[in-house]
């Protein structure tokens, strides 16, 4: 299972933030790296002052998603 990896700053204001996604995790990397692109823009679209420092899919074993 993949699960999308965003950490941003907003330099107005000098604060860092992780996005979350809330319909993940995906199955495969592709669908992952879709999902990554939608968010992304919609960040910009929102906050274009955003500097992004993380996006990425990362991929989560079965077991790690019960602790």
């Amino acid at each position: 299972m993949f699960t999308v990896l965003i950490t941003l700053c907003l330099g107005q204001i000098s604060q860092c933030f992780l996005v979350s996604d809330l319909w993940g995790p995906y199955d495969t990397q592709k669908k992952c790296e879709a999902r990554l692109e939608q968010m992304v823009t919609r960040v910009e679209e929102e906050f274009p002052t955003a500097i992004f420092f993380q996006k990425k899919c990362i991929k989560k074993e079965l077991h790690e998603e019960h602790t």
